[in-house]
């Protein structure tokens, strides 16, 4: 019986072990957070569309914070190679800084889920003391790298920047305040106020 309802679920072909289980799971959760949002997307969506119960969702997921951040690690990695390719090629960190912010901006909102840690509903969604606002930080911190590999000093301040740049990145990209800028004026923009709050000497442009 046990076999039977096995082959029943997973639209007829389960998965080959609990890391199969687990992405494919995670992929759907894409579909479904991009298309509904964090607020209205639910577990019980998840495993309809994969073909299983809810306790076996539960199984491999146990809520739905964890299944968003499933969703979120497919995307990640490569997000952070591209990001580290654009800004490699700069020679301070003022500028890897900078333009690390400007990508995320014309970026993140091309993600599927990711974008998702640029959203104010997001914020309110994961607790401030919740896990998944630190490891929120934790992906930012990473993604700060390269930038801290010419500012190793600031690595003591790391999470106070990933805060940071997470509350700017998200402001620009959430809340219109005066004239709109174009990439140039934002550019100069953060260098003259990003730059310096992270605790780096502006540079002379």
């Amino acid at each position: 019986m046990a076999k039977q309802r096995q082959a029943n679920s997973w639209g007829g072909n389960p998965p080959r072990d609990v890391d199969e289980a687990r992405q494919r799971l995670a992929e759907i959760a894409i579909d479904c957070f991009s298309e509904k949002g964090l607020r209205k997307a639910f577990m019980a969506d998840v495993a309809r569309a994969a073909g299983v119960s809810r306790p076996t969702l539960y199984s491999y997921y146990p809520n739905k914070e964890s299944l968003m951040f499933g969703a979120m690690g497919l995307e990640v990695e490569g997000w952070k190679r591209r990001q580290r390719r654009r800004v490699l090629c700069l020679d301070t960190p003022q500028e890897r800084l900078v333009e690390g912010v400007l990508y995320a901006i014309a970026e993140l909102p091309k993600t599927r889920v990711l974008k998702f840690i640029a959203d104010p509903e997001y914020i309110s969604f994961v607790a401030l003391d919740d896990p998944g606002m630190r490891r929120t930080l934790e992906a930012n911190v990473q993604a700060l790298e390269p930038f801290l590999e010419l500012a190793p000093r600031l690595r003591e301040r790391q999470y106070e920047i990933a805060e940071l740049v997470q509350r700017t990145i998200t402001s620009f990209l959430h809340y219109e305040i005066g004239e709109p800028r174009n990439t140039r004026q934002m550019r100069e923009f953060l260098h003259r106020t990003l730059v310096p709050a992270a605790g780096l000497k502006v540079l002379k442009r």
